[in-house]
């Protein structure tokens, strides 16, 4: 199953127990079509890039509250979500984007991100340290990690051939 993030644009008025119910509503839809909904974000009320109107509202808002949701579902049931968003009398828009095809390869985004983070505080350190055999060894030492990123940074340039057995 793929993982979808969408995003909804709420009017700005709408209580804290509206957005509630709106999204219980939608991880109880996405439960129990065999999903799971890994991450709610409540973005707050922002500007709109244009004014929106929706279903239920008055007039056009040139704000709305953004919610970012996180689930891992079958892209029919992302279709049955959006349109029970749609519906909701306080719903703006609603957008759904591909975040990765499998949970697998958002994990494995997420962990080099964090290691090219991770590295780039470790070179931070290195330009604070002060010359000497200490400095000497950590650079050396992060050298080895970005020799072994790079190697592995593109799956296919380099081959691992099994030993054969003898």
């Amino acid at each position: 199953m793929p993982v979808y993030r969408i995003m909804a644009a709420l009017h700005p008025k709408v209580k804290l127990m509206q957005v509630t119910q709106t999204v219980k509503a939608v991880a109880t839809h996405a439960l129990a079509s065999g999903g799971s909904f890994l991450d709610l974000e409540d973005r707050g009320i922002r500007r709109a890039w244009h004014p929106m109107r929706g279903s239920g509202t008055s007039g056009p808002q040139d704000q709305a509250r953004f919610l970012n949701l996180t689930c891992y579902v079958q892209p029919d049931t992302l279709n049955e979500m959006e349109e029970k968003l749609r519906k909701e009398s306080n719903t703006l828009r609603v957008r759904s984007t591909l975040v990765a095809d499998t949970p697998y390869k958002m994990i494995q985004e997420q962990e080099a991100e964090e290691e090219r983070v991770a590295l780039q505080v470790h070179f931070q350190m290195l330009n604070a340290m002060p010359l000497g055999e200490k400095r000497n060894a950590f650079k050396k030492a992060l050298m080895e990690k970005v020799a072994d990123r790079k190697k592995n940074r593109f799956a296919g340039h380099r081959f691992a051939y099994e030993k054969e057995a003898v």
